[in-house]
C-alpha cells in the first residue's frame, strides 16, 4: 500500500468518512506533503484534534490552512523509504501489474506482450537531438513496462518506402543524379534533394 492510500484510510477511519475524498499534493510544499479540503460541518481544528489523537507514525504534524487540512510526512518515513530502496536495489518499484491473469493456458502469470515503437528517424536526413530524445523516452517507457511484468518488443520502422522516397529520388534526378564522395557528402546531398 502506498503512503497516500495509507493516509486516506487513516483519515477515513479516524474521521468516520463514508464516501471518497481527494487527498492531493499541494502546489506549494509549504502547505505540506498532502492536503485535503474539509467538506464536513465540523471545524478544521476539531478534525485536526481527532486526527492528532490517532496519528499514524508516518505523519509528523497536521496544520490547518483555511478549509484545508495539511499533512507533513515524518522524516522517519523518508529514511525508511531510502532504506527500502537500498535494500531492494534494482528490484525497487518492480511489480506484476502487467502479468496477464486471463489468457494463459498454463495458468496465471503469463507476461503480457507489448510492442513499443519509437525513434523512426527520417532516412533522408541526419539524426539530431530530437531523435535521441525520442529514443531515451521510448527506452524508458519500455523499461518501466518491463519492470511491471510485461514482455516488451521494441520496434522501429525505417520508413524507407513511400512518397518521401519517391520525392527524394525525383530531387536527386533533378539535381543531376547520384554524386561521388564520402558518405557524409552523400547524406547531405540526399537531404538537399529531399528538401
Amino acid at each position: 500500500m502506498n503512503i497516500q492510500q495509507k493516509i486516506k484510510d487513516w483519515i477515513k477511519e479516524a474521521l468516520k468518512i463514508d464516501g471518497d475524498f481527494v487527498l492531493a499534493h499541494p502546489k506549494d510544499i509549504k502547505n505540506g506533503d498532502y492536503s485535503f479540503f474539509n467538506h464536513s460541518p465540523k471545524t478544521e481544528n476539531d478534525l485536526v484534534e481527532v486526527l492528532n489523537k490517532n496519528k499514524i507514525s508516518e505523519i509528523d504534524r497536521i496544520e490547518v490552512a483555511g478549509k484545508f487540512i495539511n499533512f507533513y510526512l515524518a522524516k522517519e518515513f523518508f529514511v525508511k523509504s531510502v532504506e527500502e530502496i537500498n535494500k531492494q536495489k534494482e528490484n525497487f518499484g518492480k511489480n506484476n501489474l502487467l502479468l496477464d491473469q486471463l489468457s494463459s493456458a498454463k495458468g496465471f502469470g503469463e507476461p503480457r506482450k507489448i510492442i513499443i515503437e519509437y525513434t523512426n528517424t527520417n532516412v533522408l536526413k541526419p539524426m539530431h537531438i530530437g531523435h535521441l530524445m525520442g529514443n531515451v523516452i521510448g527506452e524508458s517507457i519500455s523499461r518501466i513496462i518491463e519492470s511491471n511484468g510485461a514482455e516488451v518488443k521494441r520496434n522501429t520502422y525505417e520508413g524507407d518506402v513511400g512518397l518521401h522516397i519517391a520525392k527524394a529520388l525525383w530531387g536527386i534526378l533533378k539535381l543531376g543524379g547520384i554524386i561521388d564522395g564520402n558518405i557524409s557528402d552523400k547524406a547531405k546531398y540526399i537531404g538537399e534533394a529531399y528538401a
